[in-house]
């Protein structure tokens, strides 16, 4: 088990180093992080991984991920196939995301 280990908060980081550059490998150009390389975003793991580029003090990708769902307050609500869609063709959604 990793906390049996007792690393100190650095060692931890840089155990976890790999998750937190997977996510920014993850983050698309419209800020949007990507659950999984077969383009599925949902609002809950995007905001996980928002939490994770904070530790790491990421401050440009943390940013953009913010201005991703601030941009886009109602992707939330679309259901997958949509969710898929819109990330990765999100100028042909602007401004006719159903509710």
């Amino acid at each position: 088990m990793l906390l049996s280990k007792k690393m100190n908060p650095e060692e931890l980081k840089n155990h976890l180093l790999p998750a937190k550059n997977w996510i920014t490998t993850n983050q698309k150009t419209n800020g949007a992080i990507l659950w999984d390389e077969s383009g599925k975003w949902d609002a809950w793991d995007h905001s996980e991984c928002l939490i994770a580029l904070a530790i790491y003090e990421d401050w440009e990708a943390f940013e953009l991920g913010i201005e991703f769902l601030i941009e886009n307050p109602d992707v939330a609500k679309i259901n997958y196939h949509r969710q898929k869609d819109f990330v990765l063709n999100q100028e042909r959604f602007n401004n006719t995301i159903e509710i």
